[in-house]
């Protein structure tokens, strides 16, 4: 073999390791790319953002036990702060709560939209359960503004998140500027001290021109420059001072103080500008700071369509598993939203394959939706696979369509034909199979040593009394779990020469009957709209409960960890079934990534993954056994 054939063979084998990918895949500032960002309003008070500050200035009960002081009540204090951040001039609206809840969060909004005007689009955080209550959402619709999330880990999308940084720091200056000792320390400590001063940082941040512009966020607001405490009023030329005088009486006691006090002050040129040209020198600054940062952190990906990436949807700081790679994929790019943000669904798409078109715009890809549902991503959070793209490419000049198996590994099929119309159906059907093979049937625990085995025998003899009490409880909770007084669905459990060579029986899966899967599953256990153990789910599933996944990439139990992917869609963990002294546990398959999956696919087993029962962990390895026995029957 030749050297440059050598290389070549060499290449393509690193840039088909899926996991060698995810764990050289990093992190990296792709939010700003090679062109200026376009405003999305140029318009003020139009499109605001919206967080929630705090908790600031609470006790704890423990450090007034021992202070020797008497807790007071919280409920008549301020400890949290509502910031409202104009996207176009940067003016802040900021109002003291006295808690997070979602009504008061929501009636502060009612309050500040009456009276700046309601703006026409509201964008916050992740959070969705404050800013996405109920509470929130009739304010919204009563003002007519239209609510938009940010994805999730994506806060450096947040055009407040620099502001917010301002005001801490400011803040934390006035906090620190206070005497600690003196005649003046007595009275350096009040209550909501921390809340004060922070609406000071929020005025001073309002009042301050930007490095880059002659007026300040309070001016472009308002139209007209705000007066500071530091301004003498009888400086402003604007109020006839002797009419006033001669008509109204003061109560300023040390008016004549004021009067023989020396002012020395700066003659302030009045500075006049429009909006047009406050938003020209936004965008000069805008170019400034986009080159400063091309040249500091040098990045030449741009986006496009089909491209595959990874993804990941984790923090940086998450505690814990930090030998473990938080990415995911392979992802491909079906919409460019902006310079920030594209959308991708899970799974390797060629154009032209299956109905996967380029859009008349090409930053929209038109996809069939048997493909599943498309997520949006932050490009903070999206790392190009270029090498398992070049992969991918070279297997499709040699007419092979290569597809990630649900195993994570990468396979290929012959195309059929150029455009392989039912390529979206064949890919799922090899899928399928593989993961029915690769079924999670409840196993048990490794065996422990003689040691152990010895000392569980010993103690066999005192667990053995309380087995008739301990199975009595166990049923109790079974009904009451159920909600009726027997479990809908009891199989018995197949002998074990039953399920022999049930390994080679799924290596002869049928293709050709894959539709008829779904349907056979359904028309045996049937489906509804509550969640019934056995059942196929016609609503979407709760967050946090347990269902047994019947598609690919994993055939087995899984666990709902977001609710809210799509219409019809859901996001699922991957769950194992181990079994130990008749006990079940259920931990967590790292080796499978999180996946979406439709809610109808899905068989409810219960709320949660805690605490199973002997009766339900019983139940649970049958009617997984079922399922694997009607799906081999294909």
């Amino acid at each position: 073999m030749a050297t440059w054939e050598l290389s070549e063979l060499i290449r393509i084998t690193i840039g088909s390791c899926i996991p060698c990918l995810k764990a050289r895949a990093t992190r990296q500032h792709n939010y700003l790319v090679t062109q200026v960002q376009t405003l999305l309003t140029e318009c003020l008070w139009q499109l605001v953002g919206v967080d929630v500050a705090g908790p600031y200035g609470r006790t704890s009960a423990s450090a007034s036990s021992s202070n020797n002081t008497t807790p007071t009540s919280d409920s008549d204090k301020d400890h949290y702060i509502l910031l409202i951040h104009d996207y176009v001039s940067g003016f802040t609206v900021a109002r003291p709560m006295r808690n997070s809840k979602a009504t008061t969060v929501a009636g502060v909004l009612d309050s500040v939209f009456l009276e700046h005007g309601s703006p026409a689009v509201l964008l916050t955080d992740h959070d969705r359960s404050i800013l996405s209550s109920k509470a929130v959402r009739t304010i919204l619709a009563r003002h007519g503004t239209r609510h938009y999330i940010l994805p999730a880990y994506s806060y450096q999308l947040g055009f407040w998140e620099r502001a917010h940084k301002d005001f801490v720091e400011v803040t934390r200056a006035l906090q620190a500027s206070r005497p600690i000792t003196g005649p003046d320390a007595s009275t350096s400590i009040v209550e909501n001290a921390y809340i004060a001063d922070y609406l000071v940082a929020v005025r001073a941040y309002n009042h301050t021109p930007r490095l880059w512009a002659n007026v300040s966020p309070f001016q472009l607001h308002y139209g007209y420059s705000g007066r500071l405490p530091g301004q003498h009023p009888e400086m402003d030329s604007s109020i006839d001072w002797d009419t006033l005088n001669l008509r109204y009486s003061t109560t300023d006691i040390v008016d004549f103080v004021h009067k023989n006090v020396p002012l020395l002050t700066d003659a302030k040129e009045d500075m006049k500008t429009t909006l047009g040209e406050y938003l020209e020198l936004w965008r000069i600054k805008q170019q400034h700071h986009l080159q400063r940062y091309a040249s500091d952190h040098p990045n030449d990906y741009e986006p496009k369509l089909f491209d595959l990436v990874f993804v990941t949807k984790r923090a940086d700081t998450s505690i814990g598993n930090h030998l473990q790679t938080h990415w995911s994929g392979p992802y491909t790019i079906v919409q460019l939203q902006g310079s920030s943000m594209v959308k991708a669904i899970q799974g390797i798409l060629l154009e032209g394959i299956g109905g996967v078109e380029a859009g008349e715009d090409e930053t929209t890809a038109v996809v069939p939706l048997i493909y599943g549902a498309s997520e949006s991503f932050s490009l903070k959070n999206v790392t190009h696979a270029a090498a398992l793209q070049e992969v991918v490419l070279n297997y499709y000049q040699r007419s092979q369509r290569a597809y990630l198996d649900s195993d994570g590994t990468l396979r290929t099929m012959k195309l059929t034909t150029t455009s392989q119309p039912d390529d979206a159906l064949r890919v799922a059907r090899a899928r399928d199979a593989t993961a029915l093979q690769h079924m999670r049937q409840p196993s048990p625990s490794a065996l422990r040593s003689g040691d152990e085995t010895s000392r569980d025998s010993a103690t066999e003899a005192v667990a053995s009394e309380s087995s008739a009490q301990l199975q009595a409880e166990e049923e109790l909770h079974d009904r009451q779990e159920e909600g009726q007084p027997d479990s809908p669905t009891i199989w018995a459990t197949p002998s074990p020469g039953a399920t022999d060579g049930q390994s080679q029986q799924g290596d002869e899966l049928s293709t050709t009957s894959h539709p008829a899967v779904s349907t056979k599953l359904r028309d045996y256990f049937g489906s509804s709209r509550r969640p019934l153990f056995g059942k196929f789910m016609e609503v979407i599933p709760s967050l946090g409960s347990v269902v047994i996944s019947t598609t690919s990439p994993h055939i087995g139990l899984a666990s709902v960890i977001d609710d809210a992917v799509g219409d019809d869609y859901i996001r699922l963990q991957a769950l194992d079934v181990v079994v130990e002294n008749g006990m079940v546990t259920t931990p967590q398959l790292t080796s499978i990534d999180d996946y979406v999956a439709l809610y109808d696919t899905v068989i409810y087993v219960r709320p949660s993954a805690s605490t199973w029962t002997r009766t339900r962990g019983r139940q649970l390895q049958e009617l997984m056994t079922k399922i694997q026995e009607l799906l081999q029957d294909d």
